[in-house]
């Protein structure tokens, strides 16, 4: 008897002694994390908008309670820029992690960018949450890195629907499509990929072309669509070369459904190009208007207070860094409730146990064993006109989510 009951307090004990360490732990006031991006450069129109995008974030994350459960500790975000420059991206980022004071970090506006800054987020272990999309990020075995979208490889499946859908509902065709896309990591894995996919249904990839960065002139791709009465275009593009490329589609009076990247999904494309961007659609993990942001008070709340500041909605790209600055605030909370030290090492293992709902179409974020969201989805965005003549992009597919019915880019 007398056994029983001091194994029942030993019991008792060691049940409270993970207690009694969550009350010692303590925290500072401010919790760092680092956002590291190209605010000059070819890169710096996105990175802004990743900028103004976080720093929202933090303003609305510190008037809220800070982090409430390591007393309302407030965040504080610290800037870096690699200049859209694949070397000093490196010297950047080994800078900025040599503060130990910086627990997590969002970056770096490309695949481009971020594939060199890695071996430096796994030298520092600093978790790095990130939506750029090349296959390669989460290939190599780091495991400091958080992909808080699909990777390229995965959109396929997402357009394969999409397609079945226009050629079944809406008899488009697709025997016969183009592949444009830019020379660079990210869009050398869209365009493979996009590649693979529409053979596999079936499709002739009649033109499979690729460009530089930076270029001037995509008048010898046009042409080469047009003179194989192409009537699909793939097209994986920044904002500069997505500008550049509509503007020649409509010079030679050449009139294809786009299926674009999210290089088009920007107010200043569709000012720059005017009416011969609606139809124009593209791949997007969010649109303001998704069922699941209505159906949660919090998003609905972070949503409703970004259009009270800025007069609009977050485009995608502020999006994802309000989506990833949310994951990493998420993080904190959970890890301070837990009463774990705040460590970068402890910061990993907590994101990796990631259930989050959040502001994309389909499930909650989770992370798979190489740091990839699972199954995040996407939904199909077209650039069409309002009654007051003003440029939006809304949802379309799938039915579920279409807010508005589909346009065929013919009758714009």
């Amino acid at each position: 008897m007398k056994l029983r009951k001091l194994a029942s307090v030993v019991l008792v004990l060691m049940m409270a002694l993970p207690l009694v360490a969550s009350a010692e732990t303590t925290y500072p006031e401010t919790v760092k994390f680092a956002a590291i991006y190209g605010f000059t450069g070819s890169n710096a129109t996105t990175a802004n908008y990743n900028k103004e995008a976080i720093d929202f974030m933090v303003d609305y994350i510190n008037n809220h309670g800070g982090i409430a459960s390591m007393g309302g500790a407030q965040i504080e975000v610290v800037y870096g820029d690699n200049t859209s420059d694949t070397t000093v991206c490196v010297t950047v980022a080994d800078r900025v992690f040599s503060d130990e004071d910086v627990i997590f970090a969002l970056g770096a506006g490309s695949s481009t960018l971020l594939l060199p800054m890695l071996p430096s987020v796994e030298k520092y272990q600093v978790p790095i949450l990130t939506n750029n999309t090349a296959d390669s990020i989460t290939e190599q075995g780091y495991t400091y890195v958080f992909r808080c979208n699909i990777k390229g490889a995965q959109e396929a499946g997402y357009k394969t629907d999409f397609l079945n859908w226009l050629i079944s509902e809406k008899g488009y065709s697709a025997d016969k499509v183009a592949v444009i896309y830019s020379d660079n990591e990210q869009g050398r894995s869209a365009g493979n990929s996009a590649k693979e996919m529409y053979e596999s249904i079936g499709a002739t990839v009649a033109v499979f072309e690729t460009f530089q960065e930076g270029t001037s002139d995509m008048s010898s791709i046009v042409t080469k669509c047009k003179s194989a009465d192409i009537e699909l275009i793939d097209f994986t593009a920044d904002i500069a070369e997505s500008k550049l490329f509509l503007n020649t589609l409509n010079g030679m009076n050449y009139n294809p459904l786009v299926i674009a990247s999210n290089g088009v999904a920007f107010p200043e494309v569709a000012e720059a190009v005017g009416d011969p961007i609606l139809g124009v659609v593209c791949m997007m993990c969010y649109t303001p208007s998704q069922t699941n942001i209505a159906n949660n008070e919090r998003l609905s709340d972070i949503l409703s207070s970004f259009k009270e500041i800025h007069g609009v909605y977050p485009n995608e790209t502020q999006m994802n860094a309000i989506e990833q600055t949310y994951v990493g605030w998420d993080a904190l909370e959970r890890l301070g409730e837990q009463g774990l030290a705040l460590t970068r090492q402890n910061m990993r293992e907590i994101l990796t146990q990631t259930d989050l709902q959040t502001f994309f179409y389909y499930n909650n974020i989770t992370f798979d064993e190489n740091g990839t969201g699972v199954d995040l989805g996407r939904v199909v965005a077209q650039w069409q006109k309002n009654e007051d003549g003003e440029y939006n992009l809304v949802t379309v597919y799938p039915e579920g989510a279409a807010t508005y019915s589909w346009i065929d880019p013919a009758d714009k």
